[in-house]
């Protein structure tokens, strides 16, 4: 175990990626002369350096006081180039932090980012490219349930939007959902014919719908056998009609070209 004596003064914006996530998270939730003790099990989140912690530490328990605040003008307060220019920091920290791995925080900044811009109908567009990266950064984190949710709301207003179809496509595919990332990847196609990653995908999930079929006849086969073996299985009776039954709704589905 490393420990630390003394105190250390640190100065940041938020959500620039200045300081390890476990700071830039708790000090964007804490009031002004709130102490607190943050528990951090992933090196990612608190290596600082400035305060000695590096990826050789496993485990850190840091003590933290937030002594001031400075706010900056909101977003709604900003108008054209000013507003633009706030908008693009804060974009260009976000893609950087993604770009190095820190999903959690590249996350945070395109939610704040999101919710800072609301009701102004002028920067929709942005709006929806921060929903869109959101949901980039879900699937890096392996929660495609929010990563779906996110493309969906995009595609509510741009039904062809190809990052929304493709990203949705990928957040199916992590929930098995074969036939459903199919149809984005086939809409995706229509829009762009000659897009690699969601040709790539195509065969990625043929793959998978042949893997998954081999796995679902294999454990129908072993199932009928050890049926049969405890005599359960009589030569008049023939269980695969019930157990095609049971297996029809987690079988992947075909698309037209596969048939």
């Amino acid at each position: 175990d490393v420990k630390f004596s003394g105190c250390c003064v640190l100065d940041f914006p938020l959500g620039r990626g200045v300081v390890c996530d476990a700071l830039d998270f708790a000090a964007a939730t804490m009031c002004v002369g709130e102490e607190a003790k943050l528990i951090c099990c992933a090196p990612l989140n608190f290596q600082e350096a400035r305060l000695g912690l590096d990826s050789c530490v496993e485990k850190a328990v840091i003590k933290v006081k937030l002594t001031s605040l400075r706010r900056g003008p909101h977003f709604q307060e900003l108008q054209d180039s000013a507003l633009t220019t706030k908008i693009d920091e804060a974009k260009d920290a976000a893609a950087t932090l993604f770009k190095t791995g820190r999903f959690a925080l590249a996350l945070e900044v395109y939610r704040r980012l999101s919710a800072s811009l609301d009701g102004k109908s002028e920067v929709q567009k942005v709006q929806s490219i921060c929903e869109l990266n959101q949901a980039a950064c879900y699937l890096k984190l392996a929660k495609p349930h929010r990563a779906k949710e996110l493309c969906d709301r995009v595609l509510e207003k741009e039904p062809g939007q190809v990052k929304a179809l493709y990203r949705r496509a990928s957040a199916e595919f992590q929930l098995s959902n074969f036939a459903a990332a199919m149809k984005d990847l086939t809409a995706l196609l229509k829009v762009q014919p000659n897009n690699s990653e969601a040709r790539a995908m195509v065969e990625q999930l043929r793959e998978a719908q042949r893997e998954y079929s081999k796995e679902a006849k294999a454990a129908a086969s072993r199932m009928l056998g050890e049926k049969a073996d405890a005599g359960a299985l009589q030569p008049q009776e023939s269980m695969l009609p019930q157990m095609i039954k049971r297996l029809m709704p987690c079988l992947p589905c075909l698309t037209s070209e596969e048939k």
